[in-house]
């Protein structure tokens, strides 16, 4: 903005009303910086919202993912107690048929 002398183009002002339009002018200034400043945090916020975005659903697909090696983990377990007890079992029924060749 090209600043003009004041009291060229308007002479009829006195210099009250010069100093208070060079008020006016720098309040536009910063009125024009603060909007820009205002512009920027919002980019920066839909910049942060879309970031929270992308980490919310990357931490609901770790959660699903967890809750998946959860219940495979309980199945393996399960498996796991079920052949423990095959194996406990056969073990006694060689026990009962080595007692019954050493008895025979």
């Amino acid at each position: 903005m090209v600043k003009l002398a004041l009291s060229r183009k308007y002479p009829f002002l006195s210099l009250t009303d010069i100093g208070l339009r060079r008020q006016v002018d720098r309040l536009r200034v910063e009125n024009d910086d603060l909007r820009a400043r205002i512009v920027s945090a919002q980019q920066e916020k839909a910049v942060a919202q879309q970031q929270s975005e992308q980490l919310r659903k990357e931490k609901e697909r770790l959660r699903l993912r967890v809750a998946s090696l959860k219940q495979a983990a309980e199945a393996e377990r399960k498996v796991h107690e079920l052949l423990q007890a095959k194996i406990q079992a056969l073990r006694e029924e060689n026990e009962e048929l080595g007692k019954e060749g050493a008895r025979g």
